[in-house]
């Protein structure tokens, strides 16, 4: 029986838009996950592959091509995840004419070995996972999955 991920109850408002804000103004106030990661995992194990849907190209693009992984090792990478590997939440919304939803989603960071299906901290850099949940479409949202990124100064 799967949990369908619910936001949280406490959840502010999102902006009226995303245009003109900085990473830092995206962010959820409160530092704490908008959706209980056990629900997430519970769904993608009902589900399988067909729990997700790419919000935008970049992502799916990244996942082929900078990671080399398959719908299948994404499904086992989200369930080896844990509350440890979260990072923070932010507002954001897909790619593509007619994206206009503005999601809460939420970031974790995890080093996994697809060959072993399984945590691994010795991968350098770790992978970078951001997504959110479609009630509508009871679907995954994945904003991005692609290796962990070093911020430009």
């Amino acid at each position: 029986m799967s949990m369908t991920p619910k936001r949280r109850s406490d959840l502010e408002d999102a902006p009226e838009t995303l245009k003109g804000l900085s990473n830092e103004e995206r962010k959820i106030a409160v530092r704490k996950a908008v959706f209980t990661l056990a629900d997430v995992q519970s769904h993608v194990r009902a589900k399988g592959v067909e729990s997700f849907n790419f919000a935008t190209t970049t992502a799916a693009s990244d996942l082929r091509n900078e990671l080399r992984w398959n719908l299948k090792d994404l499904c086992n990478f989200t369930c080896c995840l844990e509350r440890i590997h979260y990072r923070y939440s932010e507002w954001c919304s897909g790619s593509g004419p007619g994206a206009t939803v503005i999601y809460p989603s939420d970031v974790y960071y995890m080093g996994f070995s697809k060959v072993n299906g399984k945590e691994w901290q010795q991968q350098n850099p770790w992978n970078y996972f951001k997504f959110s949940f479609s009630e509508k479409n009871d679907t995954i949202e994945i904003f991005s999955i692609h290796p962990e990124r070093l911020k430009k100064s």
